[in-house]
């Protein structure tokens, strides 16, 4: 062959792998040397090859056609008014060039990073003494734990258990380490000297965690602007920990674990908000907030540091990890414990780091005493040390990974004890609100339990590009749980993981996947209520691995862009573009969801107590007092308590039902009673009582919130009062 046939100018065009034949070509160089350098051969020499090199994957259509398709397939599912058939015909079709684009080996993925085992697993060496001391302040805790509650007794003997059998098994002396770390915050010394070196990479993370930041505390006081009744009892609870009753289990309302009251007390005292919804928001703010740097360490530790960090800006701005985290309830507990729990485990798992079980089971007890879906977290943790068991061929490895399971079970029984000594004694009451969902203590199951369950895991599976749920509590109605550029990219992430398991066998790639659906068990298992299935707080959990998987395939497109551009010798702008096109479109869509479609749906379902709160508030300080003023009950309406707890800071029934009207009578001062704007039986009945007292409607933004005002002057004085226009 001395010269390319024609066939090999078309083969040159329209094959991405070779370089395009050039007329100038031809003309200006020697057709020995042009063949060599269009089609290489092993002898010809490394720099006279200008074909692209083996190791570079082109930047083939079939990625842009499988974005743009799964693009164009969400975007139908986000709409208001969701059109299910034309998403599920271009995410078909974006699956296809997906699958083939990944067996074709267009992209660029992260592989899973490199470890290099530390120590053997199978070799643990257990302090006795301190096992010892831990078992004897354990027992002694327990037997002094009476009454459901904590005190400085049975406390100190149970934090000293914790701490012995954290010794137990570790081969340094942990209280020695934390003290030294402790004078090392003190001590350490800078030296002004010298140049204060920052990179580019700690910059980057700053400026992400400011975005994280507002996402998760801007207008934080107002969003969600009402609280509910299950806030009323939160703060009933806290108000008997401000009040010196030390809870270990708060059985008010079905009972609560008591993570949040003691959080929500600190926060109460430390910033000075006191009884109020803003406590509440702000614990549980933090708590979302507190789970994004172990979000970042998994990523990091399954791929890389870029991962780790989109997987961190993803689920710090996302609005389903925002929404769960601005309510005020026990929501973000989850994902809260989960997220540390699954980091130390997987990467004591790779990394055949001791310590990193220990600190594993220490999380697992604190979860449990979080939120009653981290019940679950046990029976994942189980299931993951189970796969590894199963990948792993040497016995040392099957025989360590046995040991760390224990090594976590110990320590988080040390911690969960105190629970778990309530629960013995009043298992109906701990087990209540599970038994209410799995099982048939409220309710019969709606219809065969199995089916039941096979069309939760469907609908659970499907709800980060379909529909979260109807529940406006912690959701917006019936949307996806994802936005469009997270949506897309966790399926992308789910496929090349899938793909590269079944070709690799790693357990990591199988175990990041199956732990999204175990994690959302506590919905899925509402079998008595399909209805509540999804949900976003109960499937909090997932939110670790489902922003792991998104990441994952967004790093690896902005990866095969910028590798393509270094091959030909250009600069990732392209890389760069995309990445800021897809970061901002996803902050806008996740603005839009918190800050407006959120909050407007919020305040449409919750009754706007805060208004009830600051009539009574002005009444107080002005005509008359607090003791005076009243909330007439009606069904399905307002919770007296809330009124009171906005209006007087402090948790106060301030119900009057109408068969106490009379006791009123008794009263010669200024009284204050609102009303459902459409009682009018109480109403009339007020009216009789006081003939001459003032009433008016107090008009809200949304239908169906209006109240009466109904005000009564002090007796035998000439008072007036003007009405107000609305």
């Amino acid at each position: 062959m001395t010269e390319p046939s024609v066939l090999d100018y078309l083969k040159s065009i329209l094959d991405p792998r070779k370089k395009a034949i050039r007329l100038s070509d031809l003309e200006e160089k020697p057709d020995s040397q042009m063949v060599e350098e269009l089609f290489p051969t092993e002898d010809t020499p490394a720099e006279s090859k200008k074909f692209i090199p083996k190791d570079h994957i082109p930047f083939r259509w079939r990625i842009s056609a499988a974005i743009i398709c799964l693009l164009i397939g969400q975007f139908f599912m986000d709409q208001p008014t969701q059109k299910l058939g034309l998403g599920l015909i271009f995410y078909g079709v974006g699956a296809g060039f997906l699958i083939l684009s990944i067996i074709l080996k267009d992209w660029q993925f992260s592989e899973i990073s490199k470890t290099s085992p530390r120590k053997n697993l199978a070799d643990w060496h257990i302090n006795w003494i301190a096992f010892a001391a831990g078992t004897i302040s354990m027992i002694v805790s327990f037997i002094f734990l009476s009454g459901n509650l904590f005190n400085t007794f049975n406390l100190v003997f149970w934090l000293i258990a914790i701490v012995c059998y954290m010794q137990a098994f570790s081969e340094e002396n942990v209280l020695s380490q934390s003290i030294n770390w402790l004078m090392g915050l003190f001590t350490k010394k800078f030296d002004f000297s010298k140049p204060l070196k920052i990179q580019w990479w700690t910059i980057l993370i700053v400026f992400v965690t400011a975005i994280i930041v507002f996402f998760r505390f801007y207008q934080l006081n107002e969003i969600p602007g009402e609280m509910f009744s299950d806030h009323a009892e939160k703060l009933a609870d806290v108000s008997d920990i401000l009040n010196g009753q030390y809870g270990v289990y708060f059985p008010r309302n079905t009972g609560r674990e008591a993570f949040q009251m003691y959080l929500t007390a600190f926060i109460a005292t430390t910033f000075g908000t006191g009884l109020s919804f803003l406590s509440l928001k702000l614990g549980t703010a933090l708590a979302g907030l507190f789970t994004l740097p172990f979000i970042y360490l998994l990523g990091k530790e399954l791929a890389n540091k870029h991962v780790g960090l989109i997987a961190y800006f993803l689920a710090g701005i996302a609005y389903w990890p925002n929404v769960i985290s601005r309510v005020g309830l026990r929501f973000p507990l989850y994902p809260l414990f989960a997220a540390p729990v699954l980091f130390f485990l997987i990467r004591g798992l790779r990394q055949s780091r001791k310590w990193d079980f220990v600190w594993a089971g220490l999380f697992l007890g604190v979860g449990l005493h979080g939120y009653s879906p981290a019940r679950m977290i046990p029976i994942v943790v189980v299931i993951g040390v189970l796969i590894y068991f199963l990948h792993m061929k040497t016995k040392a490895e099957k025989i360590g990974s046995v040991y760390a399971l224990i090594v976590i079970a110990i320590i988080s029984f040390v911690v969960f004890m105190p629970l778990l000594h309530y629960a013995l004694w009043n298992m109906d009451m701990f087990s209540y609100r599970a038994m209410t969902r799995l099982g048939t203590v409220e309710a019969a199951y709606p219809g065969n339990p199995l089916f039941i369950f096979f069309g939760n895991l469907f609908k659970s599976l499907v709800m980060f590009f379909w529909k979260n749920g109807d529940i406006w509590v912690h959701s917006v109605p019936n949307r996806p749980a994802l936005g469009i550029i997270s949506a897309i990219f966790y399926f992308v992430g789910s496929v090349y993981v899938s793909i590269r398991y079944i070709k690799k066998r790693d357990w990591v790639d199988l175990f990041l996947l199956l732990s999204v659906p175990l994690l959302m068990m506590p919905s899925i298992m509402s079998l008595a209520f399909p209805g509540e299935n999804p949900s976003l707080n109960r499937s909090g959990g997932a939110i670790i691995p489902v922003f792991i998987l998104a990441a994952i395939g967004l790093e690896g497109l902005l990866r095969t862009v910028a590798n393509n551009a270094r091959q030909v010798d250009r600069r990732p702008y392209m890389a760069v573009l995309i990445g800021v096109f897809f970061f901002g479109f996803a902050m806008m869509q996740n603005y839009s969801l918190i800050f407006d479609s959120y909050k407007t749906r919020f305040l449409r379902g919750a009754w706007n107590s805060s208004d009830m709160g600051a009539v009574i508030d002005e009444f107080a300080s002005t005509y008359g007092d607090y003791e005076h003023a009243y909330i007439v009950p009606f069904d399905y309406w307002v919770d007296t308590t809330l009124v009171g707890i906005t209006s007087q800071k402090q948790v106060v029934n301030i119900a009057l039902w109408p068969d106490q009207f009379e006791s009123t009578l008794e009263y010669k001062g200024a009284k204050l009673f609102i009303l459902k704007y459409d009682d009018y039986t109480s109403l009339d009945t007020l009216q009789t009582l006081y003939p001459t007292s003032v009433f008016w409607r107090h008009v809200d933004q949304y239908e169906g919130k209006d109240f009466f005002v109904l005000f009564v002057a002090p007796t035998e004085q000439n008072f007036e009062i003007q009405e107000p226009t609305d």
